[in-house]
């Protein structure tokens, strides 16, 4: 097991980072109660990341982009998600990190992730989007705008195709 407990701004009892884990810029991360952070993940804090209680992110998510994100309770990220939180912005300068970094476009967003969602493998959730409590994302979806809360969606982009029987 990692020890980012002397690092992180907070962490939850009974939470586990496992020992392959990569969490950086870790002052501004925020782990809840009983949750469980496999090998091969990627967490960059950002601007800020606030994890809820009983939460699982599995090998091979990352959440990169330098933004703000905010994860409810009992909420699972399957194997390869990506959490992007911000991201170039081609209008408004030159797209590669490599450019000098008063050239380049850029903006950072707040993804937010209510209670109790599930988001399957490999799905792509990018900046300034809320997914509402309950919610259901099938594996390889494009979650590109807010979605309904109890809702299952699938797709890219995102279709909502049924509804989840509240807990």
């Amino acid at each position: 097991m990692n020890n980012y407990k002397e690092t992180l701004k907070s962490l939850g009892l009974g939470t586990q980072i496992f020992e392959y884990a990569k969490l950086v810029k870790t002052e501004v991360i925020e782990i809840g109660d009983n949750c469980k952070i496999d090998d091969f993940t990627f967490i960059y804090g950002g601007e800020g990341i606030k994890i809820g209680n009983n939460t699982h992110i599995a090998s091979f998510v990352s959440i990169i982009g330098g933004g703000k994100l905010t994860i409810g309770n009992d909420v699972g990220l399957s194997q390869g998600v990506r959490v992007i939180t911000g991201t170039n912005d081609y209008r408004t300068g030159k797209c590669s990190a490599a450019s000098k970094k008063e050239e380049q476009g850029f903006y950072l967003g707040h993804v937010q992730i209510e209670d109790d969602v599930i988001v399957f493998s490999n799905a792509v959730i990018t900046p300034n989007v809320k997914i509402g409590e309950g919610a259901v994302i099938g594996a390889l979806s494009l979650v590109n705008r807010d979605v309904e809360p109890w809702s299952v969606n699938v797709g890219t982009p995102i279709k909502k195709i049924g509804m989840r029987p509240r807990l």
